[in-house]
């Protein structure tokens, strides 16, 4: 692998990905639903604890969410969740300039209050009807070709590649083009640190990736600063 595709920790410190709740509201901006149709099949991969598929059936959306947490029971997510948050809340106050509290979140108690109510949401959710949860991880998927239309990864692919290499990154969207026929939708752009991941630009011209193409586009999102971008991914025809 070439120097470049490799990272080391820096900035905002996690010794591995947790489970942080987001509501429906930062997905529709981070990922401009308003371009996608009720009628499309949608996949969460990494979904977590985030209250957008709660939310986003009960708006008529067809969404599943792909997580290896959903191996555990309501409890111990409950426990783990309770957990994550103290320590990101922590690691928040520590990095407060690494953020912007001038948009959808005033500061660090304003940001936990939002992040516990999604994720009880989501538990809320888990304990009532587990069907649209499923326990399964990325690199590797047990879904046929095409089972989904779109899939959406938030804040796992490129914001944790200090915890995940360029090759988990690199057989995590090949996965997700093969199991999603239209398009992959990746948000963030930026890692802990604050940068754009290298990784990004690693895929981008990796001859192995010659049958996929890549666009970055701006949302109306913005909370990490700089993280106003979405990469979407497509087979070429």
């Amino acid at each position: 692998m070439n120097a470049v595709c490799e990272k080391e920790k820096t900035g905002f410190i996690l010794d591995d990905v947790v489970l942080i709740g987001r509501t429906f509201d930062e997905y529709f901006r981070m990922f401009r639903l308003s371009e996608i149709s009720t009628e499309d099949r949608i996949l969460d991969a990494g979904g977590g604890v985030s209250a957008f598929a709660a939310d986003a059936t009960r708006l008529g959306y067809d969404v599943t969410a792909l997580d290896p947490a959903y191996h555990c029971s309501h409890d111990d997510l409950a426990e783990k969740c309770a957990a994550d948050l103290a320590l990101t809340m922590m690691r928040a106050r520590e990095t407060t300039p690494l953020f912007r509290w001038d948009g959808l979140f005033g500061d660090v108690d304003d940001l936990t209050k939002h992040r516990r109510r999604a994720y009880l949401h989501f538990l809320d959710d888990y304990q009532n009807d587990r069907m649209r949860y499923h326990a399964g991880s990325l690199p590797a998927t047990e879904y046929a070709d095409n089972t989904f239309d779109i899939g959406l990864v938030s804040h796992l692919l490129f914001l944790y590649d200090a915890q995940r290499d360029y090759e988990f990154h690199k057989r995590a969207v090949r996965e997700l083009a093969r199991i999603c026929s239209r398009e992959v939708r990746i948000f963030p752009l930026i890692n802990l640190a604050g940068e754009r991941s290298v990784f990004l630009k690693c895929l981008m011209h990796d001859p192995d990736m010659l049958d996929l193409s890549f666009t970055v586009r701006r949302v109306p999102y913005e909370f990490l600063k700089g993280a106003d971008e979405m990469l979407v991914v497509r087979r070429k025809t």
